[in-house]
């Protein structure tokens, strides 16, 4: 794909690119496995008792989630959103740009669920269409937001959810430099003062390539100043995951939690 990603072309660069199925990223969803995942990041955070880490990984990830209100911004079609309600989280939220991603999102993760479609009206500072795709499978809420995240703090929809956990994969390292600090403002909207998040973070190994992107390499001091600086809370982050991969891209995994 030619087009290079900008903060004036974002929605048509992501539109195009699940319209030409140039969607790489997840290749790595499917050799990384979500249990092994996120059972390094409930090593790596500390959240769960030792007696608890004893547990098969699978076992350990479902006593975190099970009842907790989760969110995966920029999810696209990820399986992520059916991995959580099969740990019987409460409630998934999830958000995307393109109508397509959300699309694949309901018709092959939850093929035989049917989702309520409401149109959000207008509201002041908010430019484009915002819908909301919602259902109920089993005992868990399912809500896919399809619109442009920076603005959704905009909507009572969404600025009124509290998430006890994001997961931030191939998320945070798809939005452009400049409007890095507007995603972070949009998602902590949303945090609780104990939330914490699972972060994926990409590192390019050539020195040459690493101002390339999507995907962009974040400093991890980075991060967290902008964490700090949206909620006024201190974050401390613990690198859980490493992965060798051949080519010029490694994938790191972090635990990111408040720090009293």
């Amino acid at each position: 794909m030619n087009m290079h990603l900008g903060t004036h072309n974002v929605k048509e660069f992501w539109t195009t690119v699940w319209k030409t199925q140039n969607t790489g990223w997840k290749l790595g969803e499917r050799s990384a496995p979500f249990t092994r995942i996120l059972f390094a990041f409930l090593n790596g955070a500390g959240i769960l008792s030792a007696e608890e880490l004893k547990k098969d990984p699978y076992d350990a990830v479902l006593c975190f989630l099970a009842g907790k209100t989760v969110f995966a911004p920029l999810c696209g079609d990820s399986a992520i959103i059916s991995y959580m309600v099969g740990c019987r989280v409460k409630h998934v939220v999830g958000v995307d740009l393109s109508e397509q991603a959300l699309s694949l999102q309901c018709q092959v993760n939850f093929p035989n669920v049917p989702f309520q479609t409401t149109r959000l009206d207008p509201v002041e500072g908010t430019a484009g269409d915002f819908v909301v795709h919602e259902a109920s499978v089993g005992d868990s809420r399912v809500t896919l937001f399809q619109g442009d995240l920076m603005q959704l703090p905009c909507f009572k929809a969404y600025s009124e959810l509290k998430v006890e956990f994001m997961y931030d994969r191939a998320s945070m390292m798809a939005i452009p430099p400049d409007i890095r600090g507007a995603y972070v403002q949009a998602v902590t909207r949303v945090f609780r003062a104990n939330t914490t998040v699972a972060y994926e973070r990409m590192v390019r190994v050539l020195p040459e390539e690493r101002h390339w992107g999507p995907p962009f390499m974040v400093d991890m001091d980075e991060v967290l100043q902008m964490y700090r600086e949206s909620t006024g809370r201190e974050y401390r982050a613990t690198r859980v995951l490493a992965d060798e991969v051949e080519g010029t891209l490694c994938p790191e995994w972090y635990a990111i939690v408040p720090h009293n």
